[in-house]
C-alpha cells in the first residue's frame, strides 16, 4: 500500500532516481545527492562536509549540488518542510518482510510534527532530547524545526548542545544528520551534535552510555520504536531470507536450513531484554515494550515524553504492567487513539496505533493528575485532535 506521504514525496524521489538508476553504488550516491540537498538548503559547503564526516564523494561535489538542484524544487513543491522531506527520502529501503521481521513501521511526516508540536513547551535553550531509535531521524528533525523557528543562529547552538540520537544502523544515524544538517550552515555545531550520538542497540547499551549523555537524564524523550516480536517463526524465517511461502503451506525441509540457530539466537537475545526489562515477562514480548520502559528510565523527573507504539498498550493484557508503571512514574499522561485510516503506515488502514504523552513525575513518585484518552485522525496535512 502506498502511503500519502510516499504520494507526496513521488516527484522527488523520481527526481533522484534520474541520477542514482540502477548503479551498483546506487544507495550511496541517492545519499550523496540528498546530502547535496541538504547543503543547497543549509548553505554549507558540501566538500567541506564531505570531508568533516569522512564521505568519499562518488562524483564532484560541483556536480551533485548541481544535479540537487531539481531534487530542492521537488522538495519545494510537497508543501512538507524540505528537511522532513530528506529524512524520509534518506530511509532504508525495506520489503514488507522486512518491515515485519525488523518491526521498523517509519513516521510519516504528520506524526512527526503532531508530536513535536507537543513537545512545544518544553523546548527551551539547553536542554537535552533524544531518539534512541531515531531511524532516519524525523521525530528529531520535527521537534528542531519547532524549536529553530528558522533561526539559524539558535539553529546552531539547539543542534551543538540539544540533539541526541542513537539507532542500531550507521546508515540511518546518517539520513539523521543529513536531514537536520539543512538547518544550519555551521558544520563546527553539526560535527559536536555528531561525536555525541551512539551507533548502538539502545536496549542494552551500558547504564553507563547513558549517563555519559544525560547524568540526570534527559528534558525530553521521542520515539517510534521498533514494533517486532520477539519470537522468530519458520514462516517469518522463509520469509525473511527471500523464500515465497503463504500462511497454511508445508515446509519443505531445505528451506527450514540454519532455522534452529537463528531461533537459539533469538531466544539468547530475548532472554537478555527480559532480564533488563521486566514488562517483556508478560506474555508474547515484543521490542516496543522494552522501549517504553527504556524511554521512561531516560526522562529526568519533571522530563516529558512523546512516543508512537501499537494500540495494544491500553487494550492487551500483557501490558498490564507497563501500564501500571506509566501510571506509576508519570503526573501527566495521554493516551492518542489513532487509525491508519490517513496511510500514515503501509499495513491495513484499521490498524489503531497510539500517540503517548507524559509528563515524569519528581522524585519518582507518581502523582497522575491527569490521564487523558482521547481520538484523533489525519488529513493529507497534519494529525487533528480535540483538545484535551
Amino acid at each position: 500500500m502506498e502511503t500519502t506521504e510516499a504520494r507526496r514525496l513521488a516527484a522527488a524521489d523520481a527526481a533522484i532516481k534520474v541520477v542514482v538508476r540502477d548503479r551498483s553504488d546506487s544507495a550511496e550516491l541517492r545519499l550523496q545527492l540528498l546530502e547535496a540537498a541538504a547543503a543547497r538548503l543549509g548553505g554549507f559547503d558540501l566538500e567541506s562536509y564531505q570531508s568533516r564526516f569522512e564521505i568519499t564523494p562518488l562524483e564532484r561535489p560541483t556536480n551533485l549540488l548541481d544535479q540537487a538542484r531539481r531534487v530542492v524544487r521537488e522538495l519545494d513543491a510537497t508543501g512538507i518542510h524540505p528537511a522532513l522531506c530528506l529524512s524520509a527520502l534518506a530511509r532504508e529501503t525495506l520489503d514488507a518482510t522486512s518491515r515485519r521481521t525488523k518491526g521498523a513501521y517509519h513516521t510519516d511526516f504528520r506524526l512527526a510534527e503532531h508530536l513535536a508540536q507537543a513537545t512545544k513547551s518544553k523546548l527551551c535553550p539547553g536542554i537535552k532530547i533524544v531518539d534512541p531509535a531515531c531511524g532516519a531521524g524525523i521525530l528529531l528533525t520535527a521537534v528542531s524545526v519547532v524549536a529553530c523557528r528558522s533561526d539559524r543562529t539558535l539553529a546552531s547552538d539547539w543542534l551543538r548542545h540539544s540533539v541526541y540520537a542513537a539507532d542500531l544502523s550507521p546508515v540511518a544515524l546518517r539520513g539523521t544528520l543529513l536531514a537536520l544538517s539543512a538547518l544550519t550552515d555551521d558544520l563546527d555545531s553539526l560535527q559536536a551534535m555528531r561525536r555525541k550520538w551512539r551507533t548502538q542497540d539502545s536496549l542494552l547499551a551500558p547504564e553507563g552510555v547513558w549517563a555519559s549523555m544525560a547524568g540526570d537524564g534527559f528534558d525530553v524523550v521521542v520515539a517510534n520504536p521498533p514494533w517486532e516480536k520477539l519470537k522468530l517463526t519458520r514462516h517469518e524465517f522463509i520469509k525473511g531470507r527471500g523464500g515465497s511461502r503463504h500462511y497454511g503451506s508445508s515446509y519443505a525441509g531445505d528451506t527450514l536450513a540454519g532455522y534452529e540457530s537463528a531461533k537459539s539466537r533469538k531466544a539468547l537475545h530475548t532472554a537478555d531484554l527480559i532480564s533488563r526489562y521486566p514488562s517483556l515477562r508478560h506474555g508474547e514480548p515484543d521490542l516496543y515494550v522494552a522501549f517504553t520502559e527504556l524511554l521512561l528510565s531516560l526522562t529526568r523527573d519533571g522530563g516529558s515524553g512523546a512516543l508512537i507504539v501499537p494500540g495494544g498498550l491500553i487494550r492487551s493484557k500483557n501490558t498490564e504492567a507497563l501500564r501500571r508503571e506509566l501510571i506509576g512514574s508519570s503526573q501527566d499522561l495521554c493516551f492518542t487513539v489513532m487509525a491508519n485510516t490517513a496511510k500514515h503506515f503501509a499495513i491495513d488502514t484499521r490498524f489503531k496505533f497510539l500517540i503517548v504523552n507524559y509528563v515524569k513525575a519528581a522524585c519518582g513518585k507518581g502523582n497522575v493528575r491527569s490521564i487523558g484518552v482521547i481520538h484523533a485522525r489525519a488529513d493529507n496535512d497534519g494529525v487533528v485532535a480535540p483538545r484535551r
